[in-house]
């Protein structure tokens, strides 16, 4: 029990330590890791989990690679889901995103984006008439290491129970 509490603490502290190394290594514009988010649902299982804490990093509109894990913002609601395809409509950038443990992809905005055809990761299928998200919606990208999202697992379910 001793031994486990000792590997919680551990843990804990490694965790503010990385934290505290992505705000001080500052990223484009010296910006470094602007937000971290508490992920909330089941869109992104098995990746991420209701309560793992994740970083959020600035990104340029075209250095948003798809395969990049984003936050954005529709209305009220923060979205965190995988791009699957970026685009360019109307001079500006726009990214059809997805859970990865969803069956389609998200609705986007057709007025902003316009529609494209995508390839459905999981059965290659071609969908049509699908709308991406603009930039704008985007809060931040979600902080890797080496292509491996960073996280702290669960830390943040007590956050969401102080709600």
């Amino acid at each position: 029990m001793l031994r486990r509490a000792r590997l919680t603490l551990l843990a804990l502290v490694l965790s503010l330590l990385v934290l505290a190394s992505i705000g001080a290594s500052a990223g484009p514009g010296g910006r470094g890791s602007d937000r971290i988010a508490v992920v909330r649902g089941s869109s992104m299982e098995p990746i991420l989990h209701t309560g793992d804490i994740v970083f959020l990093v600035h990104k340029d509109p075209g250095s948003i690679k798809v395969g990049d894990v984003v936050v954005y913002r529709e209305g009220a609601t923060f979205i965190i889901h995988r791009v699957v395809y970026k685009y360019r409509y109307a001079d500006r950038w726009c990214y059809v995103v997805w859970g990865d443990n969803n069956p389609i992809p998200d609705p986007g905005d057709p007025m902003e984006c316009g529609v494209v055809s995508v390839v459905n990761p999981a059965t290659h299928e071609v969908l049509t008439g699908v709308s991406g998200i603009p930039y704008s919606w985007i809060v931040g990208v979600v902080y890797t290491v080496h292509g491996s999202i960073l996280k702290i697992p669960y830390l943040g379910g007590l956050a969401l129970l102080a709600r």
